[in-house]
């Protein structure tokens, strides 16, 4: 058994009869169980992947416009869900928008966070929704709004002179605290970047369907990698 060759396309056949999000599923599950209240970081990057994504509806950075040298491999967007302590990714998802600052995106994002009884913090920008510009002129530091019948506050808060305005759906965080929730998000970003950690740009894959799958085993073999280190 030891000495058996295996032909890449045995192999080929062999991960297509794999159930769909098979590992993102057993990473999912080894996330979880009783925890002491975690902090996650949500973080996007932009992966180039195979060029048979084009024929999947996927864009690449010239995007077809006529310029001299057009891009050849489509990008996607790796939007991961990091625990700050452990630093592993605890779920995600690639898509093909690059849109993270939409209101629609912050809209369901919220409604997501407040149906899994969880508590979430976001940084907007100036034209995230209706009221958000009016609201950084004003002298008020902290509004409440209601968005998809969750009730949520705006606060507004100043670093080094800049303004900055977070929504969140919890009633209880002082400012001081969202501020350094949303920092310790920063530092959660700047020590794992996926992307990199488990080399996502070099999969071997050929088709979506299989790059999606070789990523969600990228992600799982990081999980236990990182709980062996513990």
């Amino acid at each position: 058994m030891g000495n058996e060759q295996y032909s890449s396309q045995a192999i080929h056949l062999a991960r297509k009869k794999l159930p769909v999000g098979a590992f993102k599923e057993v990473n999912r599950f080894l996330h979880q169980g009783p925890h002491e209240p975690r902090v996650f970081a949500v973080d996007g990057s932009k992966v180039h992947v195979h060029p048979s994504f084009i024929g999947a509806g996927y864009k690449t950075r010239t995007n077809d416009k006529p310029v001299p040298r057009p891009a050849k491999s489509p990008l996607v967007m790796l939007s991961s869900m990091v625990d700050v302590k452990t630093k592993a990714c605890v779920d995600f998802e690639l898509t093909k928008h690059f849109n993270e600052d939409g209101s629609r995106i912050y809209t369901q994002k919220l409604r997501s966070i407040h149906d899994s009884q969880a508590f979430g913090v976001w940084r907007l920008k100036i034209n995230a929704f209706k009221g958000t510009k009016s609201f950084i002129s004003s002298w008020r530091t902290e509004t409440t709004c209601l968005i998809l019948g969750v009730q949520s506050r705006l606060v507004k808060y100043s670093i080094n002179g800049k303004t900055y305005v977070c929504l969140t759906n919890d009633p209880t965080l002082s400012r001081r605290d969202i501020k350094a929730i949303y920092a310790s998000r920063w530092r959660g970003e700047q020590s794992l970047r996926l992307k990199s950690n488990v080399r996502l740009e070099k999969a071997h894959a050929r088709t979506p369907d299989l790059y999606i799958q070789e990523v969600e085993a990228r992600v799982l073999l990081d999980t236990i990698t990182l709980r062996l280190q513990r």
